[in-house]
């Protein structure tokens, strides 16, 4: 048996949760702000049966990790120290695992909503 803390770096990247071109530079007068912040979304078009879908697949596309923990606070509605205990992780890998889980579903959300985003960034 191997306890998911073993895998939690296991084939994931290390990739930034949202991408750095969202962020303005150094040489800004704002530096580390959001040069192009999330937008509001409709929320009859987030409950939407298609909405919900993309939401099940950026899940679904998830490492395993981070799918069970997402899974089990956000779908679930465990406490973090429920997680931790039944996965066998810290809670602060709990909680490291839930920020990524959520920043790649949101990331799915964005291209979804906006399809500007998806442009921007290929």
């Amino acid at each position: 048996m191997v306890p998911f803390s073993a895998l939690a770096g296991a084939g994931e990247e290390d990739d930034p949760s949202v991408d750095p071109d969202r962020f303005l530079g150094a040489d800004s007068a704002e530096p580390g702000a959001w040069a192009s912040p999330p937008r509001a979304w409709p929320e009859d078009r987030v409950l939407q049966r298609e909405t919900l879908g993309v939401i099940q697949m950026a899940i679904e596309d998830l490492p395993d990790a981070q799918r069970e923990v997402i899974r089990l606070r956000d779908i679930e509605g465990w406490t973090p120290m429920e997680v931790a205990e039944a996965l066998e992780i810290t809670d602060g890998n709990q909680r490291v695992l839930l920020h990524r889980a959520r920043s790649k579903v949101r990331a799915a959300l964005e291209r979804y909503m906006d399809p500007d985003i998806a442009e921007g960034a290929a």
